[in-house]
Parts: C-alpha cells; structure tokens; sequence
C-alpha cells in the first residue's frame, strides 16, 4: 500500500509527483492500493486527484493536530494516525509513506521498493 500524506503546507509538492506519475503511466494506473491520509485543513479534492493515479483508493480524513505546532508533532501525529488506521482497517502487510518531495524517477518506482 502507498500512503500518500497531504498537509496545506506539501499538497504542492504531492500535486506536481501526482502530474509527473500520470506522464509516466502514460494512461494506465498503479495496481498498488493508495491511501490518501490527510487533516482538516487539506482540500478533499485531492483524493481525486490520487485516484488519477491508482486503481484502488481510500481516504482518511483526520483532526488537525491541535498542540505544540512546531515539528515533529504534528508530522508524528499525521504518521502516527495513519498507522494506526492501517492496522485496524487493512490486511496490507506492508505500506510505503510516499512524502511530497520525494520525486519518483521510473515507472516502477512502487514495484523497486
């Protein structure tokens, strides 16, 4: 599984990879199953967007963090509520955090991981 997390702050970044993986696949899309983790103050409509992408789509919508602003808590408790989703509603044994700007280069990139 492919997490692909989206804050205010990244969704560029996560926008532009989105737009690049689309060039590549040239029309086809990644089998992986994607789940696109996001709080509050992100747009919805970025699930859309993933599912461009990626044959099989879930979203998970959380709260915002609310506490000390500053890294790492907030990037902790988007991780941390990811994980914990994906242990109470997946069978996915293994799961990719894709970050914004982590840029793949080939086709495969998911299949060399």
């Amino acid at each position: 599984m492919v997490v692909v997390p989206v804050c205010d702050k990244d969704i560029r970044l996560v926008l532009r990879n989105l737009e690049h993986c689309r060039e590549m696949l040239a029309g086809e899309k990644y089998a992986h199953p994607a789940l696109v983790s996001y709080d509050d103050s992100v747009d919805g409509s970025i699930v859309k967007e993933v599912e461009k992408v990626f044959s099989n789509v879930r979203a998970l919508r959380y709260g915002k963090w609310s506490g000390y602003p500053q890294w790492p808590y907030p990037q902790n408790h988007a991780w941390q509520t990811a994980a914990r989703h994906i242990e109470q509603h997946s069978n996915e044994e293994s799961w990719f955090w894709w970050e914004g700007d982590a840029v793949p280069v080939k086709k495969e990139w998911i299949d060399r991981i």
